[in-house]
């Protein structure tokens, strides 16, 4: 991303592009006393949907903020905690606006908020290279992101990876449904991640009370291409929202060889071998929202 400085020292804006990604599965495999959740997943880029962040420069340090949703201009999101860390290691303050136009929908598992962070760490160590500053460097820079949410190291690189702790732990590695068309719904529901985790402890909780045992939820596409995808947050999700559940079954009755929800949700996808499969589930599912990709 190159800054172009025209001859009476103006800066045009900067429109960065801000993906998402889906969790082919997701095992929880323990808490840690700062409340954070480790975890096993696998995460798939997706090219859309997309937000976009247009950065302008101001004359003066600091970060101002709008967004199309109203709501998050209320509150200090990922956005700002991505400016206040940055300028915070690195000492420099650019006089930043940021406007947020939001494409991924909000409560559904696709990392938008990470991914919008990871934007704007990303933007920020280019523009201190390009203003003569020393940059960071790739280990403070996911240090950095750690920080803000779990997802957001992901993003700095944005390739299919084995993630694990709390989403620090990164491993590229190769996509092996590669070749398979991915059907992405996103329904009008919003599911807190946080309420999500907060709900499977307290099933957890319960049920080592009563001297059971947990069950995984095993099911004929549990295990494909080697890979067992199991998503540990679906039960207590499916619970509250039948829907999510009802979508599942109608990827699958439709073609899919594999279905799942995408992190906490509410977000679904479903694996086909054709397009024209997916193409078919996709017209099963009027008013929901899709986007197929090829992966």
């Amino acid at each position: 991303m190159e800054l172009q400085k025209e001859k009476d020292g103006f800066i045009p804006p900067v429109t960065l592009t801000a993906g998402c990604k889906i969790n082919l599965y997701l095992r929880v495999t323990g808490r840690r006393e700062d409340g954070y959740h480790t975890l096993e997943s696998l995460f798939i880029p997706l090219p859309s949907p997309t937000d976009t962040l247009t950065v302008s420069r101001n004359s003066e340090e600091g970060l101002s903020f709008s967004c199309s949703v109203p709501a998050l201009e209320r509150s200090p999101g990922t956005v700002h905690k991505a400016y206040a860390l940055y300028t915070d290691a690195s000492r420099y303050r650019p006089g930043l606006h940021v406007r947020l136009e939001k494409g991924i929908p909000m409560g559904t598992g696709l990392g938008g908020g990470s991914s919008d962070a990871a934007a704007l760490l990303l933007y920020l160590e280019k523009l201190a290279q390009e203003d003569g500053r020393a940059p960071l460097g790739p280990e403070r820079l996911a240090g950095l992101a750690a920080r803000i949410g779990a997802d957001v190291p992901f993003f700095l690189h944005n390739t299919p990876s084995l993630v694990s702790g709390i989403g620090e732990k990164i491993v590229a590695t190769e996509n092996p449904f590669k070749g398979s068309f991915l059907l992405l719904l996103c329904p009008e529901i919003h599911v807190s991640t946080a309420w999500a985790f907060a709900t499977f402890d307290e099933d957890l909780r319960q049920i080592a009370e009563s001297g059971l045992t947990l069950s995984a939820g095993k099911d004929s596409t549990s295990f494909v291409h080697g890979v067992r995808l199991q998503n540990d947050l679906e039960t207590v999700v499916f619970r509250k929202h039948p829907k999510l559940a009802e979508l599942r079954k109608s990827l699958l009755a439709h073609g899919a060889y594999a279905a799942r929800m995408s992190g906490s949700g509410a977000s679904l996808f479903g694996l086909f071998t054709s397009r024209r499969e997916a193409e078919d589930a996709r017209a099963a599912t009027p008013g929901v929202v899709t986007y197929l990709h090829e992966l």
